[in-house]
């Protein structure tokens, strides 16, 4: 587990504070499946080299991820608040969603390190 504090992140292994920039982030495909790839997203303490898993995903989530991330700017540009309201509704349930598959995805194909 990880220990994040106020918008900075310590290493549980050393304690070593890890301080994220988007190339720390690496992706690795753990298998090829017929029709998918399960993608683990990660990084590692500096220091160390503890890996940390930020989410393991397959077609599906990175699927609904994409419509969700469309969402938002769909809500903005809608006058009609009951429509708005619909959005938003759709956005936490792709969002539950994901959360439910990526948290089966994370017990099937997570690793300890």
């Amino acid at each position: 587990m990880l220990t994040v504090g106020e918008k900075t992140i310590y290493c549980d292994l050393c304690g070593e504070q890890i301080k994220l920039t988007p190339k720390d982030i690496k992706n690795t495909v753990l298998a090829k499946l017929s029709d998918d790839e399960i993608i683990e997203k990660y990084f590692k303490c500096h220091l160390c080299g503890a890996k940390y898993t930020i989410t393991i995903t397959n077609r599906r989530t990175r699927e609904l991820a994409q419509r969700r991330r469309a969402i938002p700017a769909l809500i903005k540009k809608e006058p009609n608040p009951i429509r708005r309201e619909e959005l938003a509704k759709m956005d936490e349930d792709l969002k539950q969603e994901i959360l439910e598959l990526t948290a089966e995805l994370k017990r099937i194909w997570g690793r300890s390190t």
